[in-house]
Formats: C-alpha cells, sequence, structure tokens
C-alpha cells in the first residue's frame, strides 16, 4: 500500500511538472548597452503557433548578471511578419535571483518596429522553425 501511494505521489509531481514544461531554443547573445546589461534569449519551441502573418511565442532573457534586483525576464510576443516587421509583448514576468516573480502585466503592449538584424528580429525568425499553423478546434460529436 505505501508503495503504490508513493508511486502515485510521485506520478503526480512529474506529470504536473510536465504539463507546464517547456523546451527552450537558445536564439542569441546580446551586447550589454546602457538600458541592459548581457542576457541570453531563448524561446519556447513548443508553444510557437503562427496565424497568418502573426506569429506568437514565449521569450526568456536570462542575465549573465543580476541586473537591478532583476534575473530573467518572461515574455509572451506577437511578431507580425509582414515588412516591416513589428513586435509586442502580450504578457510580461519578471524574476528575481531566487526566481521569485516581481512583476506581472498581463495586458498587450503598443506593437514596436523591429529593426532588421536585432534580437527580436532574429528571435520572430528563430520561432518561425518551430511554428505550428494555428488551426480552428473541432466541434464535439452528438
Amino acid at each position: 500500500m505505501k508503495k503504490t501511494l508513493c508511486f502515485l505521489a510521485l506520478s503526480l509531481v512529474i506529470f504536473s511538472n510536465a504539463a507546464f514544461a517547456a523546451n527552450w531554443q537558445w536564439v542569441a547573445k546580446n551586447e550589454a548597452t546602457e538600458e541592459f546589461p548581457v542576457l541570453n534569449s531563448y524561446i519556447d519551441a513548443d508553444s510557437v503557433v503562427k496565424n497568418g502573418d502573426t506569429v506568437i511565442f514565449w521569450r526568456l532573457y536570462v542575465l549573465d548578471k543580476p541586473y537591478k534586483g532583476y534575473a530573467m525576464f518572461l515574455y509572451q510576443a506577437e511578431g507580425n511578419l509582414t515588412e516591416p516587421r513589428q513586435i509586442r509583448d502580450l504578457q510580461i514576468y519578471d524574476y528575481d535571483v531566487g526566481r521569485t516573480e516581481t512583476v506581472e502585466a498581463t495586458s498587450p503592449g503598443e506593437s514596436k518596429a523591429i529593426p532588421p538584424g536585432s534580437l527580436w528580429d532574429f528571435e520572430i525568425t528563430a520561432a518561425l522553425k518551430y511554428a505550428k499553423e494555428s488551426q480552428k478546434p473541432k466541434l464535439p460529436n452528438k
């Protein structure tokens, strides 16, 4: 009985974490600027959805060193694929060095133009490699 309970408890932990697992793919490392220190950019390959001229995906910035108490930034981004490309954040989550969420913004931001060859441009190009076409779900059977 104890073994069964342990197995069930372990299974719940494994499967509950798997439901929220991400497939982070490294995109690029930027140069430090006045606004940000050096950071590595990743996209979640499993979250990328393309719908016409739009791609939606999660991106993660991991700082090489903490900056103003922050260590990571998680964004859900929407990229417009028509020229000139644009990007906007749909959701934003900032994390401190202890991985505690410190900022949450779930209202879509304004679209920003993407300079060719910029980190945002690389992220959208990388996301498109993993994009699944958005599909309308089928209705259930009667």
